[in-house]
């Protein structure tokens, strides 16, 4: 589905794509319950989720016939692992 303001669908990772184009620097934060943080930016989570895209195409995932899902929580190794749904 094409959105009213971009030329591109409205999946998660065109959006990754796009925010890590116009917002790679962007600071995340997360904050632990056992107090530590973790830090990164758009840019670090898409090199992540694209190393994971090719982790799971190795093993066959996104080939024909093939359906990933991902359920996770809100941090950043989550959103890393969003985009693994094969581009067409």
């Amino acid at each position: 589905m094409l959105g009213g303001m971009q030329d591109w669908d409205l999946v998660v990772p065109h959006l990754i794509d796009h925010a890590a184009r116009e917002h790679g620097s962007r600071e995340h934060v997360t904050h632990w319950a056992d107090g530590s943080e973790t830090r990164t930016n758009w840019a670090g989570i898409r090199r992540d989720a694209l190393k994971m895209v090719q982790a799971l195409r190795a093993l066959g995932v996104g080939k024909a016939g093939s359906t990933p899902a991902t359920s996770a929580s809100s941090t950043p190794t989550a959103r890393s692992s969003l985009p693994t749904a094969p581009r067409t």
